[in-house]
């Protein structure tokens, strides 16, 4: 499955003062000397998707705010192709009819948490949301950042290793994002389903004409 997560942007986060790290098509590594910030991309990221990591789960999101501003921003951008041709349809959708416009328009969203003193507010592509229209979102690009394979924390391999053999299927699929790929494919095939079956009354009145047009042929 190709990424959909095109890049993370960080500013003023704890160490990180304007960080861009850019997504590969399947795999991107991060690496560098201990203690220069790697794990708090994982944070960052984590946190955007309504998560805390271990390192910050006791702590309130104002103490992520890093020295250089008052206020700290978390950017995600996500690819949003066309899955549907004939319709124009995208991949990303939600309830809200006027973020939805926003996710029709556009084939980059930009997911935004921003950060103060006074508490956290939620952007997409500039329009402030909800923390659920953000949940939304990531849900229809197939991102469950609450299944435990999704980051993998210390302590997340050993437990995924001890579980059965269903209970390692069920995360896979969750963390990967083939759930959501399947919910698409059985939405693809129902409506061919549909559109066979509206096809056959039709197909039945043309056989129909063509029998009196060949009777009326013989008079």
């Amino acid at each position: 499955m190709v990424c959909l997560i095109e890049k993370i942007h960080l500013k003023n986060f704890i160490i990180h003062e304007d960080l861009e790290i850019p997504f590969g098509k399947d795999i991107t590594l991060i690496y560098g000397e201990n203690g220069i910030g790697k794990s708090l991309i994982i944070d960052a990221l984590m946190m955007l998707m309504g998560q805390k990591s271990e390192r910050l789960i006791r702590r309130k999101y104002s103490d992520v705010i890093g020295p250089h501003a008052k206020e700290c921003n978390i950017f995600l951008s996500l690819k949003n192709p066309i899955i549907d041709q004939e319709n124009q349809r995208r991949l990303l959708s939600v309830n809200d009819p006027a973020v939805q416009a926003i996710l029709d328009a556009n084939n980059q969203i930009v997911l935004r948490m921003r950060i103060t003193k006074a508490g956290q507010t939620y952007h997409v592509n500039g329009k402030r949301v909800d923390r659920s229209t953000i949940d939304e979102i990531l849900h229809s690009a197939g991102i469950n950042p609450t299944a435990y394979l999704s980051f993998t924390e210390q302590g997340s391999i050993d437990k995924f290793s001890r579980d059965s053999d269903v209970e390692k299927f069920r995360a896979l699929i969750e963390a990967t994002g083939l759930k959501r790929a399947h919910q698409i494919y059985e939405e693809a095939y129902r409506r061919v389903q549909e559109a066979r079956q509206n096809r056959q009354p039709r197909l039945a009145a043309l056989k129909m004409a063509e029998q009196e047009l060949r009777a009326l042929q013989v008079l």
